[in-house]
């Protein structure tokens, strides 16, 4: 994975066309700063790691500590319904009388 990536990096492909605009921007930052393709390369496989190797498990227990919680649930459906209605302006007055509890909690 180093080897490829330093290779990448080296080479200037992370400069194409087809490349993030948030990868381009990232490494552009970093080279002004002086870093060099190597730095570059051990950060990048540093958070390809971090984000790999404790994050799912993490958010398994997370997610089933949650909805195995009905007043949590109750109460993150009413948090993301207040903020559509916020962000999109529209009202919803309805909606939740015509949607069982039962059939969204499974």
């Amino acid at each position: 994975m180093y080897d490829a990536l330093l290779g990448y990096y080296k080479w200037g492909r992370d400069e194409n066309n087809d490349t993030s605009q948030i990868v381009n921007a990232l490494v552009g930052i970093l080279r002004q700063h002086r870093f060099s393709e190597d730095d570059i390369t051990k950060m990048k496989v540093g958070l390809l790691h971090v984000a790999t190797s404790n994050m799912i498990p993490a958010l398994f227990w997370f997610a089933s500590y949650v909805l195995s919680r009905r007043d949590m649930v109750t109460e993150l459906r009413e948090a993301r319904l207040a903020m559509l209605v916020k962000v999109s302006g529209c009202s919803l007055p309805s909606t939740l009388e015509h949607i069982s509890s039962e059939k969204l909690l499974m």
